[in-house]
């Protein structure tokens, strides 16, 4: 699979966008109201721009990885390891009071709970979903 830039491209900017997000609370109160309305809709599109990032980035790697069990299970174990990367990350950024909400622990929660589903057949995620929604 050859590299998809695009996916570079909105990863810089998510990254870009929570930076800006995060050292907005140390701007002087006097901030212009464009600099401040440009914060808070960069602010509200970095966690989802990572969360469907996320999603985007284990639908193309997981293919490569459903060829065998065992490269199903190390897959898995990677993505295991990166969702605990995130969970930390997350824990210790809020631990550190920044007027900000850290959403990476909550991220890598959901990367744990995709875990199972990841090589499910599309009927089954399918009725999953269904199930879900009437609940």
């Amino acid at each position: 699979m050859s590299r998809l830039y695009v996916l570079d491209a909105a990863r810089g900017f998510a990254v870009a966008a929570m930076v800006i997000a995060h050292t907005a609370p140390f701007l002087p109160d006097r901030t212009p109201r464009a600099v401040t309305y440009a914060e808070e809709v960069l602010n509200d599109l970095a966690a989802p721009l990572f969360a469907l990032l996320i999603g985007i980035t284990l639908a193309l790697t997981s293919e490569r990885a459903s060829e065998s069990p065992r490269a199903r299970a190390r897959y898995r174990i990677e993505t295991a390891v990166k969702a605990a990367v995130l969970i930390g990350l997350g824990i210790v950024l809020g631990l550190t009071y920044s007027g900000v909400a850290v959403v990476l622990d909550y991220l890598g929660v959901t990367l744990l709970i995709t875990l199972p589903l990841l090589f499910l057949r599309p009927k089954v995620l399918f009725v999953l979903a269904a199930a879900l929604t009437v609940l």
